[in-house]
């Protein structure tokens, strides 16, 4: 994979990022887990622009349909962030809870 990547979605833990690519594998579409960033969104999933709103759609569709805190798993999600970097926007959600506690 090389060129520009895309980010896909952002994730707080290394496991949550290989669980979202693993079901981006098995639609054949491979990405790259990035090296923690700092702040609240530590790993990024990128991939290859062709393959970016496709990726977006199938960890969209694999997503439960209520949506829980990224974090914790538990609580309902109350603080989206979403970021935009070069025209494609990435959201990560989280409990209120988990936002405000520093990672540890």
């Amino acid at each position: 994979m090389s060129g520009n990547l895309l980010p896909v979605r952002a994730f707080l833990t290394r496991a949550d990022g290989n669980l979202a690519m693993r079901k981006l594998e098995a639609a054949g579409i491979h990405g790259k887990l990035t090296a923690e960033l700092g702040a609240d969104l530590p790993f990024m999933l990128l991939v290859a622009p062709d393959q970016h709103q496709k990726s977006v759609e199938i960890l969209r569709q694999t997503d439960s349909p209520a949506s829980l805190c990224e974090r914790c798993k538990r609580k309902p999600a109350t603080v989206h962030l979403t970021m935009i970097v070069d025209g494609c926007s990435t959201t990560a959600n989280f409990c209120r809870d988990c936002y405000e506690t520093p990672r540890g």
